[in-house]
């Protein structure tokens, strides 16, 4: 998921974009190419953005989920130690 993150950051095409608003300066093409650099800057960051809070979160899940298996496993230990059993 951080590597879909940094994929979706670095997969910015407003940097083309903004030439045709160097090279057509005062056009219509001009200003609306300007307003699509910054509605995909925008985009593309808040992709990034989102897919790494859902990395992060993924990361959290994955870490409570290894110390419940092994706060389980601890315990099951312990049953098996007080009742004489074995695995």
């Amino acid at each position: 998921m951080s590597s879909a993150a940094a994929g979706a950051k670095s997969a910015d095409p407003s940097g083309s974009v903004g030439d045709v608003a160097t090279a057509l300066p005062g056009s219509q093409s001009a200003a609306a190419a300007g307003k699509l650099v910054g509605a995909w800057r925008e985009r593309f960051q808040g992709w990034h953005d989102d897919a790494e809070a859902q990395a992060e979160r993924m990361r959290e899940s994955a870490a409570a989920y290894d110390a419940s298996d092994y706060r389980a496993d601890v315990e099951q230990r312990i049953l098996m130690h007080r009742t004489g059993g074995g695995y």
